[in-house]
């Protein structure tokens, strides 16, 4: 606190008065706008909307929310910060550091992705079925059926010696 001088026309501070040397301690305080947010903890999954389609993202405490990769396993969602136009090098921001606005991002961003890449794979798994000519579909059977009377022709013949 500072002392107030009011003789005179205008108020005038005059130098702060002594306080003990405990009081001027900083105290912690409970929140602060750096600090991350803590929306998400605990929650395990959230629905989220994509172009009026709900999408599921499962999100961890640790890591964040998970994504689908190409090659069907799953990882966490990284928060790249670029350091300029066209640069390579970025910075990573952990899913505890970011604010609740940069996770309800990620979360929309994890929903996204999942949702077109689920997509990609099952236009690719209707790709390779379409793939096989009629003819060797009709056919499939047939050989399947053929292997298998020749497994059992082996195992009778093993069988006897």
């Amino acid at each position: 606190q500072a002392a107030v001088c009011s003789k005179g026309p205008a108020s005038e501070v005059v130098a702060p008065l002594s306080l003990p040397r405990a009081s001027m301690r900083l105290e912690r305080v409970a929140w602060s706008p750096f600090d991350g947010s803590h929306n998400y903890d605990g929650v395990g999954t959230v629905t989220v909307d994509v172009n009026g389609e709900p999408e599921l993202v499962e999100i961890s405490d640790e890591g964040g929310p998970k994504i689908l990769n190409h090659d069907g396993t799953v990882s966490f969602l990284k928060m790249q910060i670029p350091w300029g136009a066209g640069d390579y090098k970025s910075v990573e921001k952990s899913w505890r550091e970011m604010s609740k606005t940069e996770q309800e991002g990620m979360v929309y961003k994890a929903a996204k992705i999942n949702k077109s890449r689920r997509n990609l794979q099952h236009a690719r798994t209707n790709e390779l079925c379409n793939y096989v000519p009629e003819h060797e579909k009709l056919a499939l059977p047939m050989r399947l059926q053929a292997q298998t009377s020749r497994m059992q022709h082996y195992r009778r013949a093993c069988a006897g010696l």
